[in-house]
């Protein structure tokens, strides 16, 4: 058999195929979002508690907020924020990231703009492509109120994917600087460290696709504004490749659906 001078990760020194495993990215860089509500059209004045009012006018680029700036090269120096029409009183605003293929996470993190925070978040998982949606964890100034989940839940080796509700008082405070939340899929599962023989994990890990619901807000202005979307993971072969074609990039045959490796 002929092999490649070319540096094959998943072939050893032998010529013999080892485990290997892609490399580890921001999955959210560049990729695009659906936003349930975003500025801009309608124009209106906005302004929040800190900072001068401003314009959102989705025509005029240096007036707009669009989804894009959410996973786009993030200078703390120079924030770009998707920003959020107007929400009503009970309703919520949502963003989904579609990653077009099964990925191992290993956090997700949103960094706010200014102190336009909410009062509550919750993060979605989907391992069907948006068909259905399971909670990964849960943020709230009042988690029993809001969720109906304890504030004090803890994760043992029967509930290890279990989602959380960790109280944020201090974290979405319009009053704290830090201004980003991020979530570690393993952080506190007791089985974190035998990940690769935990399936439970494994599974728990997975996702094709990433929901946050942001609810109320801490502010009577009512409307968010996120600079950062980041997911940290490798996409899933397996141990079989060192990189992953997307099934937006595959031709399918008669219909087929699949994952291919290269």
């Amino acid at each position: 058999m002929f092999y490649s001078n070319h540096h094959d990760p998943c072939i050893d020194r032998h010529n013999r195929y080892q485990r290997c495993i892609p490399d580890f990215i921001n999955a959210a860089f560049h990729k695009s979002i659906y936003a349930s509500s975003t500025c801009g059209n309608p124009v209106r004045e906005f302004c929040s508690n800190k900072s001068a009012c401003h314009l959102c006018d989705s025509s005029q680029i240096n007036t707009s907020y669009p989804t894009d700036y959410l996973t786009d090269i993030n200078n703390p120096n120079n924030l770009t924020c998707w920003q959020s029409d107007l929400i009503k009183s009970g309703e919520n605003a949502s963003l989904v990231l579609s990653l077009n293929k099964k990925f191992e996470l290993t956090y997700i993190s949103l960094q706010f703009c200014s102190d336009i925070k909410p009062d509550s978040m919750a993060i979605f998982k989907s391992m069907d492509m948006g068909l259905s949606w399971i909670p990964l964890q849960y943020y709230s100034n009042n988690c029993e109120e809001v969720f109906n989940k304890s504030s004090f839940g803890l994760i043992t080796r029967s509930n290890e994917q279990e989602a959380l509700c960790i109280d944020t008082k201090s974290q979405l405070s319009s009053s704290n600087s830090d201004s980003r939340i991020a979530f570690s899929t393993l952080e506190g599962r007791p089985s974190a460290y035998e990940f690769d023989t935990s399936p439970v994990l494994q599974d728990w890990v997975t996702a094709t696709d990433i929901k946050i619901v942001l609810l109320s807000t801490n502010t009577d202005k009512n409307f968010y504004s996120i600079a950062d979307f980041s997911v940290g993971g490798r996409c899933k072969c397996n141990g079989h490749a060192s990189k992953c074609i997307t099934n937006s990039q595959l031709t399918v045959n008669i219909g087929i659906k699949i994952d291919k490796y290269a």
